[in-house]
């Protein structure tokens, strides 16, 4: 993916982010285990109370391979994923991944809270920490207008999302599969990346994965660069948020083609571009203030630059969250 290529001069060195603070890191240790020990297990009968026998009024979303339950364990609200499908590899490879995460230090305050799993008969469920407002994709898509999310939630969220995987590449784990509907928002409309079941360690030594285009991808996320040469790389992360962003601030549903303000080329044509389109590119639900009007080309820009054809161009989430937070510091001083 791009590997070969020596990386042009970016806008993105570290020195263009001299003014801005990470605000990621928030990583604890796991809090009903030791460093280094695997999460816990729950018994099928402990899952069964929980869910009342998986009652179907205690479901709250279901996937190509599990049906998702809100329930109750040790006094806690929870989420039981619970998979649907004969063969183990789905479970198995995100447990893996799980473990992984929740045996290191790699806890982070932006990655849904793995709390447990249960392998009983034919059962395989995965139990999460309940996050009450339900899917980013929902909360922009399938909400009436009385309610959406401000452009002020929006860029937080944003920033908790960059944080989340950029946490994941410090480890060197590749989630691959970023979108709105493995974004879970909590009652204050924090965001956590859930659905780890793509997710995929980096080799030893290297920066790129081959798959032989065998992976599973959800269409408008994928980099299209996946399909020349079957390499993951973290760049592909970093694609799949671009397309993210622009969902996320446009409203609109992430597809394979780009934009209609979007021509390619060079960045300033871009800006110029966009820059009188504001209003016909925004959210219509979202209030139009000066302050958004002042900051909301920066946010699409690095969108823009994220979606980058070059993936040696595209920034580091570490990057993308730091102009996150620079954005959302002008945002809150433009509207004082």
């Amino acid at each position: 993916m791009g590997g070969c290529c020596s990386a042009p001069k970016s806008r993105y060195d570290e020195s263009y982010h001299t003014t801005a603070a990470s605000t990621s890191a928030n990583l604890s240790s796991a809090p009903s285990s030791s460093q280094g020990h695997r999460p816990p297990t729950y018994s099928l009968a402990q899952i069964r109370h929980a869910t009342n026998n998986f009652y179907p009024g205690y479901e709250i979303g279901e996937g190509g391979s599990c049906r998702v339950y809100r329930g109750t364990l040790q006094n806690m609200d929870v989420a039981i994923k619970r998979f649907t499908d004969t063969s183990d590899e789905s479970f198995n490879s995100e447990l893996e991944i799980l473990t992984e995460i929740y045996s290191s230090n790699l806890r982070s305050s932006r990655l849904v809270g793995f709390l447990g799993s249960c392998s009983e008969a034919n059962e395989r469920i995965l139990v999460f920490e309940f996050m009450a407002n339900g899917t980013l994709y929902n909360m922009l898509h399938n909400r009436s207008d009385d309610f959406s999310l401000s452009y002020r939630q929006r860029l937080v969220i944003a920033q908790n999302i960059a944080n989340g995987v950029s946490d994941l590449h410090k480890k060197r784990t590749l989630h691959c599969d970023i979108k709105s509907m493995n974004v879970l928002l909590d009652q204050n409309y924090g965001a956590k990346i859930c659905d780890f079941g793509f997710a995929i360690k980096l080799p030893q030594g290297s920066d790129f994965v081959a798959t032989g285009n065998m992976l599973r991808y959800t269409e408008g996320y994928i980099d299209p660069e996946f399909f020349n040469d079957g390499l993951l790389s973290e760049k592909t992360d970093v694609y799949s948020f671009g397309k993210l962003l622009i969902e996320l601030f446009t409203g609109k549903k992430a597809t394979s083609v780009m934009p209609d303000w979007y021509f390619g080329g060079s960045m300033q044509k871009n800006k110029e571009i966009i820059t009188t389109k504001i209003r016909k590119i925004c959210d219509r639900r979202l209030k139009y203030t000066a302050a958004l009007q002042r900051t909301f080309v920066e946010a699409i820009f690095l969108a823009i630059d994220c979606i980058s054809a070059d993936p040696d161009a595209r920034p580091s989430m570490t990057q993308a969250s730091n102009t996150l937070a620079r954005i959302l510091e002008r945002y809150d001083e433009l509207s004082e």
